[in-house]
C-alpha cells in the first residue's frame, strides 16, 4: 500500500487529542477518543499487510509477527529503561517498584490487565500511573497476535471471501458486546480486548468494503468525517459511559476519513500535520510519563516548557530508535537490558537501599501507618484514654474524627481522661440526614445515630466534640427513609440544612453539656511524604526543597460552623487552622514531618497540632501555639 497522508493526518489529530485531554482534560474534554481513532488505523492498516499477503500467497505469521515487534518494542524498551534511569534519581522505592512492576507488564503487553485490575482509567489514582497510557499498545498487541490467526483459520476452512465477511460480522457482534460491557462492567470495557476489537476490526471493514464515491461525495465523508472526531474530543466528557455506543462516534469519523482518501485537503495535505503523524508513535509513548514526572515532582508545568520537553523527547526517540526498524537481534540487544532493569528493580522493592528505612513504605502504606487514626477501629464506637468509669467527653466523627483518636488516647492516659467515640468512615452522623451510596441510603451509616444518642444518654454531662468532613456530604447526603439524594441548590442551602440538623441533636443531646464543632483542616496541595523521602535521593538536588507552608484557602463550610457557634452559648467552634496557619500560610511539615499523610487526613504530628488545640478549648488543657506564627492560639 502506497503512503496515505490522511491516515498520517488522523494519526496526527489522534496524538493531539489524547496529549490535549492529559495536559488538561478541560482544553479536549473527550481527547481520549484518539485512542479509538489509532484502533480503527490500525485495524486498516494490519488488515491490509494481511489480506494482501494472502492474495499474493507470501503471507507469513512469523514475519507479520516480527514486522509488529520491530514496529512497537525498540522505542517501548527504550522509554522503559529510561524511566528506570530517571525513577533510580529522582523516585522514592515503593513508587519505583510500581513503576518497574507497570514496565514489566507493558513490556510482556498485558499492561492493560494489570490496570484493569488496579482502578478505572479515568480514577484519580490512575493519573499516578506513569506507563497507565501503554493500556492500549497492549490491546493492540493482542489483537495483533490473534487477528492473523483468526483470518487465516477462516480462508482455510472457509474461503477467503468468507474471512472478508469474518470481519465485517466481527466488527457488528463486537460493537454489540461493547456496548453490553460498557454498561455491565466498564472497566472491564475500557481496558480489554474483547469490547476493544470491534473497533480496529472496523478499520478492517474499511479496507476490504471501500465506498465507490464520486470527487465531491468523498469530501464531503471527509469532513463528516472530521467533524464527527472534532465534536467527540469536544463534547463527549469521561464521566460518560465509555466505550459504550458513544464510541461509535468517533470510529465512523475515522472509518469516513479513510474512506474518503482524499489526500489533498489543508488536514491531510499540511506540512506541520504530516511531521506530527510521523512522530506520533514517540510522541504517544512520552507524553504521558512526562506529565506524571512534573506532577510528582511538582513542577509547573506550563505549555511551553511542556511541549519543548516532550519535543525534545519525541524527536530523539523517532530519530535513534524507532525510524530505524531494527532486526531480531537489535531488538533483544534494547528490550532484554529495559526487561532486566525492571525485573531487578521490582525484586529489590524500588532499591529501599537509597533512602532511610520510613520513607521505604508506599504513600498508601504511610497513611495506613502514620494516620493519626492508624490501628483503632473505623467503623465502630470504643474508648481511649485512662481505664476509668467516668467519660469525660464523647467524640463523634467520620475519617477526619478519627485521626485524632491516637493523640486522645495518649493524652487521655497521660491525664487521666478518657473519651467514649462514635466514629464512622464517610459518614456524617446527623439525627434525619445521612449518607446515600449508588443512590441508596446507606443503612449503617444511619444507625451511628442510635449509637450516639446512647452514648449522650449514658453520659449526660460530658462535651460532645464533633468533628468531620463537613463539606463533603452536600453532594452525597439524603434524608432517612428516602429513595434518593437531596439536591442542594448551593453550598448555602446545604449550610441551611447543616445547620438546622446540629440544632435538632443538641435539642436531643441536652443543654447541660458543651458541644465543641471541629473545623475542617486545610488539605495540602503538595504531598510532603513524597517531598521528604526523595530529600535523600541523588536527584533532589536539582529540585526545590520541600514546602513547609502553602497558602491560606478560604473555607465557606468552616465559617458557617463558625456563625453557628457564634449563635449557641453552649456551642464553641474549634477551627484546625488557628495552629496550623496563620494569616497567611499553612503547615505541610512540622519539625521534619509531614503534617498530612495523604494531603487530606491529619499525620499523628498534625492530629497532636490540632488535637491540643480540641483539648484546649474543652478546657482538658492549657492552649498549644499557633505552629506557624509562633503566637499563642485562640
Amino acid at each position: 500500500m502506497s503512503f496515505r497522508s490522511d491516515i498520517n493526518a488522523l494519526r496526527a489529530a489522534a496524538v493531539v487529542a489524547v496529549v490535549l485531554f492529559h495536559f488538561n482534560s478541560r482544553w479536549f474534554p473527550g481527547g481520549f477518543v484518539g485512542v479509538d481513532v489509532f484502533f480503527v488505523i490500525s485495524g486498516f492498516l494490519m488488515t491490509g499487510i494481511i489480506f494482501r499477503g494472502l492474495e499474493k500467497g507470501n503471507f507469513s505469521v512469523l514475519g507479520f509477527y516480527m514486522a509488529r515487534a520491530r514496529r512497537i518494542i525498540p522505542a517501548l524498551a527504550v522509554l522503559c529503561l529510561s524511566l528506570m534511569i530517571f525513577a533510580f534519581v529522582f523516585v522514592i522505592p515503593k513508587d519505583f517498584s510500581v513503576i518497574a512492576k507497570h514496565a514489566l507488564s507493558s513490556l510482556l503487553f498485558v499492561s492493560n490487565f494489570v490496570y484493569f485490575g488496579e482502578s478505572g482509567y479515568f480514577d484519580a489514582s490512575a493519573h499516578e500511573k506513569w506507563l497507565l497510557h501503554t493500556w492500549s499498545l497492549s490491546v493492540e498487541w493482542q489483537f495483533y497476535m490473534l487477528y492473523p490467526l483468526l483470518i487465516l483459520g477462516a480462508r482455510r476452512f472457509f474461503g477467503l471471501d468468507f474471512a472478508r465477511k469474518l470481519v465485517l460480522i466481527g466488527s457488528l457482534a463486537g460493537f454489540a458486546v461493547c456496548i453490553f460491557t460498557s454498561f455491565r462492567s466498564p472497566s472491564a470495557a475500557f481496558y480489554l480486548l474483547p469490547s476493544r476489537a470491534w473497533e480496529m476490526m472496523v478499520g478492517g471493514v474499511a479496507y476490504l468494503f471501500p465506498l465507490r464515491l464520486q470527487s465531491a461525495n468523498r469530501r464531503i465523508a471527509e469532513w463528516v468525517g472530521w467533524l464527527a472526531i472534532l465534536g467527540g474530543c469536544i463534547f463527549l466528557k469521561s464521566t460518560d459511559i465509555w466505550p459504550g455506543y458513544l464510541a461509535a462516534i468517533p470510529v465512523l469519523g475515522a472509518f469516513l476519513v479513510i474512506q474518503a482518501n482524499v489526500c489533498s485537503s489543508f488536514v491531510s495535505n499540511n506540512r506541520a500535520i504530516q511531521k506530527v503523524g510521523e512522530y506520533s508513535y514517540s510522541v504517544y509513548l512520552w507524553h504521558w510519563p512526562i506529565i506524571v514526572a512534573a506532577a510528582y515532582l511538582q513542577i509547573d508545568k506550563t505549555p511551553v516548557t511542556m511541549l519543548l520537553v516532550l519535543t525534545l523527547a519525541s524527536a530523539m526517540s523517532y530519530l535513534l530508535v524507532e525510524r530505524r526498524r531494527p532486526s531480531g537481534t537489535a531488538i533483544l540487544s534494547v528490550a532484554l537490558p529495559a526487561f532486566t532493569a525492571c525485573a531487578l528493580v521490582y525484586g529489590s522493592g524500588g532499591a529501599g537501599f537509597r533512602v532511610g528505612e520510613e520513607f521505604r513504605l508506599s504513600p498508601q502504606q504511610y497513611h495506613a501507618t502514620f494516620y493519626g487514626g492508624a490501628g483503632f477501629p473505623s467503623n465502630e464506637g470504643f474508648q481511649v484514654g485512662a481505664a476509668k468509669n467516668a467519660v469525660d467527653a464523647i467524640m463523634a466523627g467520620d475519617s477526619y474524627g478519627l485521626q485524632y483518636a491516637k493523640f486522645f488516647d495518649d493524652t487521655g492516659k497521660d491525664r487521666r481522661l478518657r473519651f467514649s467515640t462514635v466514629f464512622h468512615h464517610g459518614c456524617l452522623i446527623l439525627p434525619n440526614y445521612t449518607r446515600y451510596m449508588d443512590n441508596k441510603e446507606d443503612s449503617s451509616c444511619s444507625a451511628r445515630y442510635e449509637e450516639l444518642l446512647a452514648a449522650l444518654d449514658e453520659s449526660r454531662t460530658a462535651p460532645l466534640i464533633m468533628a468531620y468532613s463537613w463539606d463533603f456530604y452536600s453532594a452525597n447526603s439524603g434524608l432517612k427513609g428516602a429513595d434518593r439524594v437531596t439536591t442542594f441548590e448551593n453550598m448555602q442551602a446545604y449550610h441551611e440544612l447543616l445547620s438546622a440538623q446540629l440544632e435538632a441533636l443538641i435539642n436531643r443531646g441536652g443543654s447541660d453539656r458543651k458541644y465543641y464543632l471541629v473545623g475542617i483542616p486545610q488539605p495540602a496541595e503538595s504531598f510532603a511524604f513524597r517531598c521528604l523521602a526523595r530529600a535523600g535521593l541523588l536527584g533532589s538536588r536539582l529540585l526545590a526543597p520541600c514546602r513547609e507552608k502553602e497558602p491560606l484557602l478560604a473555607n465557606a463550610t468552616n465559617d458557617a460552623l463558625a456563625r453557628f457557634a457564634e449563635t449557641h452559648d453552649n456551642v464553641s467552634f474549634v477551627n484546625p487552622r488557628d495552629v496550623l496557619c496563620d494569616g497567611h500560610d499553612c503547615l505541610t511539615i512540622s519539625d521534619g514531618k509531614p503534617v498530612h499523610t495523604d494531603r487530606y487526613h491529619l499525620s499523628t504530628r498534625g492530629a497532636e497540632i490540632v488535637g491540643s488545640r480540641i483539648l484546649a478549648a474543652a478546657g482538658f488543657a492549657s492552649g498549644g501555639r499557633n505552629l506557624v506564627s509562633g503566637t499563642p492560639a485562640h
